[in-house]
């Protein structure tokens, strides 16, 4: 089942590189967003370095509207006792962080599409990096 996951989450990734977007539509990105949150919770449990390669897909499919409630989960998941070490999560962990930092420069620059900077604004971080912008 993971396997067939990579394969379809793969060919999204594809098929919006070939139309030349970076990300698929805000609704298709909610979609994967709630496939992410569901998902992220047997990351821990799972045997299966395929797993991390679907989370790091779902992760890159979701980036415009991912909120902090996610990104707990999703670090929570990464550092969890349960979870499997191998150099496939180590390589993962190091791509989260990379993100984590991109997104939180993007939101920084304002540079989120508006929904998620609201969504931004109302977990605190947004306006702390408004109010730190404006004191400057």
């Amino acid at each position: 089942m993971l396997k067939f996951l990579d394969m379809v989450l793969t060919d999204l990734q594809k098929s919006c590189t070939r139309q030349q977007k970076v990300q698929p539509p805000l609704e298709t990105q909610y979609f994967f967003l709630e496939l992410l949150q569901n998902f992220v919770s047997s990351v821990s449990y799972c045997l299966y370095e395929d797993v991390l390669s679907v989370f790091e897909k779902l992760l890159t499919l979701c980036s415009d509207v991912l909120t902090e409630k996610v990104i707990k989960s999703c670090l929570v998941a990464l550092v969890d006792k349960y979870t499997m070490k191998s150099k496939a999560l180590k390589t993962t962990v190091q791509n989260f962080m990379k993100f984590l930092l991109e997104t939180s420069s993007k939101v920084n620059q304002g540079r989120l599409p508006i929904q998620n900077q609201i969504l931004a604004e109302e977990d605190g971080v947004y306006a702390e990096s408004a109010i730190d912008s404006s004191m400057s």
